[in-house]
């Protein structure tokens, strides 16, 4: 299989195209070989008054996943879970309290729509989403498509107070490697005691059934409170309601290379060309969000340099 193919599986679940032959790939996702893990990053929720934590380091669990040889699923993966879920009492788990409300994860890219999709889950009273589940880039320590660093990452994860758990990508990543990666995660969260995963896609068909393929057997069912909303109305909604978004990725072949580093905010949307899909939801470009609902505190952020890299531009964002 061209390596290509295979970074096309790495990308399919960030809702790019259900067009896989012609799919873009981002050089973010370009990563070396190295031991595939999962990172679980726990943290209190703080009010947005009192940011208590705000500089302090949070404490970090590095979860081995799976053997970069044989790609066999380590045993320690099912203790360091169950450590993972001991701490929700940190968390306050909500569905402690009332055994009707389901244990979800959420697929979190660190963008608008997996914002709005998380506000949208939280509010229906009957999920408690007590999990971040964003692959990682490891080489470029990024989120993989956005592009966003990851202490930017484990910051929003703080402010939003969920846990947050990451998946380093390996390079190549092959279509098997890349399931068996996701299996694992797959196999954590129901180890975690969860029965709703929530994806904020929007009207990707081939990406939903790949999805939903993904949790046959395993008792989880995937949740998709975005589906086939108009992209129109999803976009003035995220900005009505307070959603706070730079564009950090952009593929100039699709949207205007000069939105790259810009606020995702009605001027913007006025000034989009009518062939670029107000989402991003073909790929057009990728955010990350610093504001919103859920969020207990703003993130202080700088725009840095604008970069082409392999036909993407990006928008360098750091802490301030």
């Amino acid at each position: 299989m061209p390596a290509t193919a295979g970074l096309g599986i790495c990308t399919f679940l960030h809702r790019w195209t259900n067009r896989l032959p012609s799919l873009r790939i981002a050089p973010f996702l370009v990563l070396p070989n190295r031991d595939f893990q999962l990172t679980c990053l726990i943290e209190k929720r703080s009010s947005r008054s009192t940011p208590s934590h705000w500089n302090a380091a949070p404490p970090v669990t590095s979860i081995p996943c799976l053997d970069s040889s044989s790609f066999q699923r380590n045993t320690s993966l099912t203790a360091a879970t169950a450590a993972s879920r001991d701490a929700d009492t940190v968390l306050m788990s909500r569905n402690e309290m009332n055994p009707d409300i389901s244990r979800a994860w959420m697929s979190w890219s660190s963008g608008k729509d997996s914002t709005l999709a998380l506000e949208v889950a939280r509010s229906d009273g009957s999920l408690d989403v007590v999990a971040l589940l964003t692959t990682m880039n490891a080489e470029a320590d990024r989120v993989a498509m956005h592009a966003v660093r990851r202490d930017l990452l484990e910051t929003q994860a703080q402010s939003l107070g969920i846990r947050l758990i990451m998946v380093e990508l390996p390079s190549p990543c092959s279509n098997d490697v890349y399931e068996e990666l996701m299996g694992s995660a797959v196999a954590a969260a129901v180890e975690d005691g969860i029965s709703r995963f929530v994806f904020g896609d929007i009207f990707l068909t081939g990406i939903r059934q790949y999805r939903e393929k993904m949790f046959e057997g395993t008792g989880v069912v995937p949740l998709f409170p975005l589906w086939q909303r108009s992209t129109d109305e999803l976009a003035r909604e995220m900005v009505s309601t307070g959603i706070r978004a730079i564009i950090t990725c952009v593929d100039p072949q699709q949207a205007p290379r000069e939105i790259a580093g810009r606020w995702y905010d009605a001027a913007l949307l006025e000034e989009l060309p009518n062939s670029v899909d107000p989402c991003g939801e073909n790929g057009e470009f990728h955010t990350f969000v610093v504001d919103g609902p859920g969020f207990a505190y703003p993130l202080d952020i700088t725009v840095g340099d604008i970069v082409e890299r392999e036909g993407f531009v990006f928008a360098d964002v750091y802490p301030t």
